[in-house]
Formats: structure tokens, sequence, C-alpha cells
């Protein structure tokens, strides 16, 4: 979540802008430097909507990730190491597990903020 504030939302920013203007990432800055300054730039509009999509989807994923991880080698020995830890495999089915859970989750919430 805290990524997506800082970070994340400032470049997915400037790559939409650079896809709706059909140009390069450096024309997208440079009108943005220019409509809108340091502002524009580093709190772009649109921030809340990323926090409502970044910060349910990161909830879902960490502490759901984990259980799911657990219960996956658990039910199956296929799944996990002799030290009853999971293998890829078992990580791979937990994670998609997880983001059936998270995806949706997060998905409202974007489509709220927006």
């Amino acid at each position: 979540g805290v990524a997506a504030v800082c970070v994340t939302s400032q470049v997915e920013t400037l790559i939409t802008r650079a896809h709706a203007m059909d140009g390069s990432l450096k024309g997208a800055f440079d009108k943005t430097w220019a409509d809108a300054g340091l502002r524009g730039l580093l709190l772009p509009y649109g921030m809340a909507a990323m926090v409502g999509r970044e910060v349910p989807f990161a909830l879902g994923l960490f502490f759901l990730r984990d259980d799911f991880t657990k219960k996956v080698a658990a039910a199956s020995p296929s799944l996990r190491h002799e030290d009853g830890t999971s293998t890829i495999m078992g990580e791979a089915v937990a994670s998609i597990c997880t983001s059936c859970i998270a995806t949706p989750m997060s998905h409202v919430a974007s489509v709220v903020c927006a």
C-alpha cells in the first residue's frame, strides 16, 4: 500500500498519460511538469483510487497467503517438503487461491474510489 502511494501511482500516471497522448514517457513527464509542476508529479490525480485498490489487495496477499500456504502444505503431501515447508508448486497454488480472493476484493474498492 505504501509503495502504491509513494512510487507506483506516479509511475502509472505517467504511463497512462503517455498512452493517452500516444507519446513517450518523456513527453508525458514534460506535459505533467508544464501543467502542474512538482505537485502534478508527486501527487497525481487518482492516488485515492490507487490506495483504494492497492491497500485491500496487499492486505489480502499478506494476511491470506501465509494461511493458504500452510493449508496447502498440510492438505497435500506432494506439495510440501519433508520439513513441512511448501514446495514451489505449493506456493503457486497458495498464491493463486489468495489472488482469487484479493483481486475481486481490491477491484470493488478501486471502482468505488474512482
